[in-house]
């Protein structure tokens, strides 16, 4: 593993009692993911010895006013790939300004490849990224960028290819439909293992929140009587931080409902939800499922609603009047409630066979609207054969396929 060090000066009264000292390249290893170690390489003198795991240092790079700070590891898994070029490093120099590469064989010794940038388009404040693509035979590099001159605009990202991992084209900038532009603050763009030819980008949005006025500065931290640059109560405003416009708790099910045998609150935490008068709980429902603790899922609240709606504007736009199909002497003869909706009406089936089902509760997703046509329901009881039949487990069984050929 290869990350950054520097010195950190708010963790606590030790750290700020240290000088401050430039970016280093450092390189750390493990035997299972988990534990790690930090090897005494014995390559960069710091501080008058060179006990440390520190490979790249500000001096190693002067040459080219490299930037520790802003540098990327890749592996090269090109199979053609010189031994001593194996690992490599992408790194922000200065003389002039632009991306320089760095080689090394063994993953702790390196030098530069080449004392010319290779990609001078970009802003390259951030993670440049590179790597073979195996699948069109070529490596790629995804750079940081902005939309305006300089550090103005938007925050975007470029690519580029090469043959040989030192000339590269002249950076594209990378499309992403019809969306509207966002500041992508990091990039992190891979062939997918399973499928090479196909890349996912993992960019990382910036969103300036700002300081929430509850925990602007340290004069809250102070008032209470805590002092803001302890150790324990750094991580706790950087935490508060990180969480401001995170939603208030998990998605609650508008319409679920939980029986305990005692009383909730004595199982399971609750809180307030942002409605008055309603609470959720801290749980979900994997929680639920493994404490066995009883759930109900009240379904199609949404579309109940829009029923309600659709009544209320029938009565307004034809009073006491009866409707086609109500049959008089009925409570509500004249006016509409669920019970009293003329059942079977052809144009309700007539828009189901034809699919014409957006925002309509359980027929509305892709899989039913592209059975709807083919297994044309005309009654009530096919649209619960329909709605029941397609679903993961006999679409996998072939349930589906013997009954449209029944």
């Amino acid at each position: 593993m290869y990350y950054r060090g520097t010195h950190y000066r708010h963790s606590g009264e030790p750290a700020q009692a240290l000088e401050d000292h430039p970016w280093y390249l450092c390189y750390a290893e493990s035997d299972d993911g988990i534990h790690w170690r930090r090897p005494e390489l014995g390559i960069v003198d710091f501080k008058g010895s060179t006990a440390n795991n520190i490979v790249v240092s500000p001096e190693m790079v002067a040459e080219i006013g490299g930037d520790p700070a802003h540098i990327a590891v890749m592996l090269d898994e090109n199979p053609n790939c010189p031994p001593d070029e194996r690992i490599n490093v992408i790194i922000l120099g200065g003389k002039p300004n632009g991306l320089y590469l760095l080689k090394s064989g063994d993953g702790v010794h390196f030098s530069l490849m080449s004392k010319e940038p290779v990609i001078t388009e970009g802003v390259f404040d951030s993670i440049n990224l590179a790597f073979w693509d195996s699948a069109r035979g070529e490596y790629r590099m995804y750079i940081r960028d902005w939309t305006g001159d300089g550090y103005s605009g938007i925050r975007t990202i470029r690519t580029s290819t090469s043959p040989d991992f030192l000339h590269w084209t002249k950076p594209e900038r990378c499309r992403f439909g019809d969306t509207p532009m966002e500041h992508l603050y990091t990039n992190a763009t891979i062939p997918y293992f399973r499928a090479p030819h196909i890349l996912l980008g993992f960019p990382m949005r910036y969103i300036d929140r700002g300081w929430s006025d509850a925990i602007e500065g340290d004069d809250l931290a102070v008032a209470a009587g805590l002092d803001p640059r302890a150790p324990a109560m750094a991580r706790f405003l950087t935490l508060a931080q990180a969480l401001l416009g995170f939603p208030r708790h998990r998605s609650q099910h508008v319409g679920g409902f939980v029986i305990t045998r005692g009383a909730l609150c004595e199982t399971v935490p609750l809180e307030d939800a942002a409605m008055p008068n309603r609470s959720v709980i801290e749980w979900d429902k994997d929680d639920i499922e493994a404490l066995g603790i009883l759930k109900v899922d009240v379904l199609g609240l949404g579309m109940l609603t829009a029923v309600r709606k659709a009544f209320a504007h029938v009565e307004g736009a034809h009073g006491d009047a009866p409707l086609e199909g109500m049959t008089p002497g009925t409570e509500a003869f004249g006016a509409l409630a669920l019970h009293t909706v003329p059942p079977e009406d052809p144009a309700v089936y007539d828009m189901l066979c034809a699919a014409d089902t957006v925002g309509v509760f359980q027929v509305e997703s892709r899989a039913q609207m592209s059975m709807l046509p083919r297994l044309k329901p005309a009654s009530f009881y096919d649209l619960v054969i329909e709605v029941a039949i397609v679903r993961p487990g006999p679409i996998q069984g072939g349930m589906v396929l013997s009954l449209i050929h029944i």
